[in-house]
């Protein structure tokens, strides 16, 4: 095979790479942040207030067609169990593969990039969570070194 041809096959396996669909959670006790990356963007998607998490999130895994999930999860503390029981959770109810990555902090370097932003602290209350998700999403991209 020319290199030429190697090239465009390496190039076409790294596009396929980065069409994967990942919906990213940034778990929290009463609230629940969500974005979602489609392969060329990171969005943030939904605030999840208590109740009916686990239904929420497998409706967006289907209606997205998501590939994987991402789930934060910290370093220690009374958190991981309820991280790795939802991980488990979803990956049950919804067959998708489920990674845990470590988030420790991210919610406040989304409060931080929030206030650089300008934002009033009702709009940061109100999205922070969403926020701190697509923040875990871009750590874990470059991570991966899709971005």
């Amino acid at each position: 095979m020319k290199i030429e041809n190697w090239d465009f096959t390496i190039r076409r396996l790294l596009q396929l790479h980065f069409m994967t669909k990942i919906l990213a959670i940034d778990y929290g006790l009463r609230k629940t942040g969500v974005a979602f990356f489609d392969g060329n963007l990171i969005r943030t998607l939904d605030v999840i207030r208590e109740g009916a998490l686990i239904s929420k999130l497998s409706q967006y895994v289907h209606n997205l067609n998501v590939d994987k999930i991402l789930i934060g999860i910290p370093e220690s503390g009374p958190l991981v169990p309820l991280v790795e029981k939802l991980a488990d959770q979803l990956k049950t109810i919804t067959g998708v593969a489920v990674v845990n990555f470590e988030e420790t902090l991210t919610t406040q370097e989304a409060i931080a990039r929030m206030n650089m932003l300008g934002k009033r602290r009702g709009q940061k209350k109100e999205i922070e969570d969403a926020f701190a998700a697509s923040l875990l999403l871009e750590d874990y991209l470059e991570s991966e070194g899709i971005r």
